[in-house]
Parts: structure tokens; C-alpha cells; sequence
């Protein structure tokens, strides 16, 4: 039997994908059909294609999320209140976006015309086409509360202990006079466990704050390409691990990423990091000199 490919994508067609992957795992990713136009359309994104077996299911292309959220979110908005509250307590480790988000997204993106720019075989393409991008319906990047995807707390709290409770007792002939007849059994206490304190710079920056300070039409672009930045850090534990990648971020050393403000540009697309000198139309002023002229 002949293996079982994906239709080819209509053009225009609401774009429609899936979240994949666990918290604990690590591993969320966005899960496209393999003929989406928007798979297509960026062959620079490292997506990873499922195996088509024979009379299987059609072919589906992932990526992962930071950077589906790096690519295609940036031009998302916090405008309802009850988004902004929430988004005060979101940061750049602690974000994720919901399947039917992604769609919705992606769908109005496709919608404003962006996939007739494509294809990107740069992201940095990509990224230009997406700032100037007209987008037709602004409602639809709205963020609503059920957009964000639940991932692990920066700081995961304490939980008290849970005393053991008995059932109740039996009833009847010879019954009834020993212990409970069964009981849920009680739960020990959890004590917090903080993030790392060389990341909590990163953490202390909400989601919020990023849009009030950003300003302009794109208000959430410099945080998404945070996001990208990065990696994959869902979970409590993959913030704790000494060998991810972020804590480079954290680390006392002169790297390039050692401040927030040089990762925030490390974060941007080289075109805006870098400023051209101004050249000036009048000569140089003459140092002044320390020599004393003798009469």
C-alpha cells in the first residue's frame, strides 16, 4: 500500500495545528500539517517531519515552541485588562501559547498576506515581512487569557501537608467497630523550590513590561525574539539545569549575553543591532594643548 501523504494546502485556507510535547518533558512544539503553506512558505525553520508510513497518518512538520513564538507571535497584543494582569505575571521563561492560538494567529497572518512575501529562505526575511506586515484584523492578535499555555512557575511554591481521612466506618452485623474501612492517604509537604537566582533578571522583566517599555505598533516584537533566544525551558527543571543553554545568559563572565540589555539585543535581528556612524560635515575641533607660549 502506498504511503499516505498530506493533501496540498489551499492558499488562504485557516491555518490549523496542534501543541505537542509535556511540561515535564520539555519538548513543546508546534505541530503543522507537512503541506501548510506556512511549512512551505519558511524552508529557514527547523522543522522536524514525521516519518510517513504506509496507511499511516498524512505527514506533520514541528517546531519547537520558542520558536514558533519568535517567529510568528510578535506581532500578538496585550489590550484586555484581564490579559495584561496576566501577562504581569508571565516572562520570558515562563511563556507559551495554546494550539488553537497558534491558529488563530497564524490563520490571520496568512489572512493580512503574509506567505505572498515567501518564500523566506532567511529568517531575517521573514522577520522583515512580518514587522511590515498590514494586518486586516487586529481583534484576531488579540491575547486572551485561554491563549497562554500552562507551563511550570519560575518559582515553584510550597505546598502544605494533607492529613490522611478515613472513609467512614462499616455498617451491619459486626461491622462498624474497628477503624475507618478505608482511607485517602495523607500527603507530605513540598517545600519551595526558587528558580536559579543567576536567571531571576530574566524573570523579574514580565511579559507586561516588555509591551509598556517597547511602545510603537509591535509592542510584543523584542520579547518574542527573547523567547526564540532562549530555548526550550518549560519546565522548573530545565531552569536548574547547569547545562542548558540560558545559563549563559546568568553567567558572571564577559560574554556577549551577560546583561539583560545585551541579550535583549543579542535577541534582535543583526540589521537593528547594529547603529551606522553618523558622519559629520564639519572638521574635527583641535585638542586643546597644555603647552605654555612663551612672549
Amino acid at each position: 500500500m502506498a504511503a499516505v501523504a498530506a493533501p496540498p494546502a489551499v492558499a488562504g485556507a485557516p491555518t490549523t495545528v496542534t501543541v505537542s510535547g509535556t511540561v515535564p518533558g520539555n519538548n513543546l512544539a508546534i505541530v503543522f500539517p507537512a503541506s501548510d503553506p506556512f511549512v512551505v512558505s519558511n524552508p529557514s525553520m527547523p522543522f522536524v517531519f514525521s516519518a510517513v508510513a504506509p496507511g499511516g497518518a498524512p505527514q506533520t512538520a514541528s517546531v519547537e515552541m520558542g520558536l514558533a513564538i519568535r517567529a510568528w507571535a510578535g506581532r500578538s497584543t496585550l489590550g484586555i485588562p484581564a490579559t495584561r494582569t496576566h501577562a504581569n505575571s508571565i516572562s520570558s521563561l515562563t511563556f507559551a501559547l495554546t494550539g488553537a492560538a497558534f491558529s488563530r494567529i497564524l490563520s490571520e497572518l496568512a489572512a493580512s498576506g503574509l506567505l505572498a512575501a515567501g518564500p523566506f529562505t532567511h529568517q531575517r526575511d521573514a522577520d522583515a515581512a512580518l514587522i511590515a506586515l498590514v494586518i486586516t484584523n487586529h481583534a484576531l492578535l488579540e491575547l486572551q487569557l485561554a491563549d497562554f499555555f500552562p507551563v511550570d512557575p519560575f518559582d515553584t511554591p510550597a505546598v502544605a501537608a494533607v492529613a490522611a481521612v478515613l472513609v467512614g466506618r462499616g455498617r451491619g452485623r459486626g461491622r462498624g467497630r474497628g477503624a475507618g474501612a478505608a482511607a485517602v492517604p495523607g500527603q507530605a509537604a513540598i517545600a519551595a523550590v526558587p528558580g536559579p537566582p543567576n536567571l531571576a533578571f530574566l524573570d523579574i522583566c514580565s511579559m507586561l513590561a516588555f509591551a509598556d517599555a517597547h511602545g510603537g505598533p509591535h509592542p510584543l516584537m523584542t520579547f518574542c525574539l527573547l523567547v526564540g533566544a532562549l530555548g526550550p525551558l518549560a519546565s522548573h527543571a530545565s531552569r536548574l539545569n547547569p547545562r542548558s543553554s540560558v545559563h549563559a545568559l546568568g553567567e558572571p563572565s564577559p560574554t556577549p549575553f551577560a546583561h539583560p540589555r545585551r541579550c535583549r539585543l543579542a535577541s534582535m535581528p543583526p540589521r537593528l543591532r547594529r547603529r551606522p556612524a553618523i558622519p559629520s560635515s564639519s572638521p574635527p575641533s583641535p585638542r586643546p594643548s597644555n603647552r605654555r607660549t612663551v612672549h
